[in-house]
């Protein structure tokens, strides 16, 4: 394999296709700490760096499922059986990597990432390197706290608050109560879009026990109800801060996204209720790529539930920015 192409290999083992989640929390902080004059050059070394973290989580969370998973082959027959969610730990299923090369990239990213995080401790101050820890606390913990239910808890930290404060702290010098409160509504977004992903796969999660917060609930409809909880409270934070003047008033843009949100809620109840009707996409759900080759698989139930979260999330995000640069 040529560099590049290992390079292409491992990025996608990575699911590099994630990073837009990263992307849109740092964006919203970044143009926050542009109006207070932040420094843009080291908010792009940050991004680097959570970026770096973020393919780093994927990636160890596939080799330790996977780790698990060969814990319960004792014949070459349960190998070609492995019992995993369609299209995860492909590339170790199929035999194009191991876990050993695995645990080498997962090592390459988080030391990178480690090395991003020490030149901003010395440029910024020992605040980034506290920030960076707890973190890094949460990523390396974040596949075995998806065995206790809490892995929407620790991504939902790490997005939100850790991210927004981190990026924050080294673009402008302090830290900001503002900034924290409004990585809730951001915070609430992404765990909503860990949530619906966690829905779709229910009845998979219960099969081989693992537990997410949807399992811990004990039922479709609780966890539906819980996301439609999530949703609506990152509306209301956002309503509320406007209101208390923690928020400018053009914020209030970002309710344009709640037909998409009713959409989601929608959709997702049709699916609660009758799983066997395969929904219909349209343009007013927004992006959805590779939509062809997902037909082609019956994914479509699955992948668009995913993409309308993560379009509300990402237009939510989008708008958020909007807001905050026109302030």
């Amino acid at each position: 394999m040529k560099i590049l192409n290992k390079i292409e290999f491992w990025l996608k083992a990575a699911r590099v296709h994630s990073l837009p989640m990263s992307f849109m929390s740092w964006l919203v902080v970044f143009c926050w700490a542009i109006k207070d004059n932040g420094n843009i050059f080291l908010g792009v070394i940050a991004l680097i760096g959570i970026m770096f973290a973020h393919l780093g989580v994927n990636l160890i969370d596939d080799y330790f499922d996977f780790k698990d998973e060969i814990k319960k082959i004792k014949t070459s027959e349960d190998k070609k059986n492995i019992n995993m969610q369609k299209g995860k730990c492909q590339y170790l299923i199929d035999g194009t990597a191991t876990l050993n090369q695995t645990l080498a990239v997962v090592i390459i990213y988080f030391s990178l990432a480690a090395i991003i995080g020490l030149v901003l401790t010395l440029v910024c101050g020992f605040k980034v390197a506290i920030i960076a820890a707890i973190s890094s606390i949460f990523c390396l913990l974040y596949p075995k706290l998806s065995y206790y239910g809490l892995s929407e808890f620790a991504v939902g930290i790490t997005f939100s608050p850790l991210l927004f404060a981190g990026t924050y702290f080294v673009m402008t010098g302090h830290l900001s109560l503002n900034i924290l409160l409004l990585s809730i509504s951001t915070g609430l977004l992404t765990i909503a879009l860990l949530h619906t992903h966690s829905l779709m796969d229910y009845d998979f999660d219960i099969k081989v026990g693992k537990k997410t917060l949807c399992t811990v609930l004990g039922s479709k409809y609780k966890a539906f109800i819980a996301l439609v909880v999530m949703v609506i409270a990152a509306y209301i934070n956002i309503a509320v801060g406007i209101v208390l003047k923690i928020f400018p008033i053009q914020l209030i843009i970002t309710f344009l996204t709640i037909p998409l949100a009713i959409i989601l809620f929608y959709q997702m109840k049709q699916h609660i209720d009758h799983p066997e009707i395969v929904p219909v996409r349209t343009f007013w759900m927004g992006p959805m790529e590779n939509w062809q080759s997902i037909k082609d698989t019956n994914a479509e139930s699955f992948m668009l539930m995913f993409y309308i979260a993560r379009n509300v999330m990402m237009f939510f995000s989008i708008l958020l920015c909007i807001g905050i640069l026109v302030s």
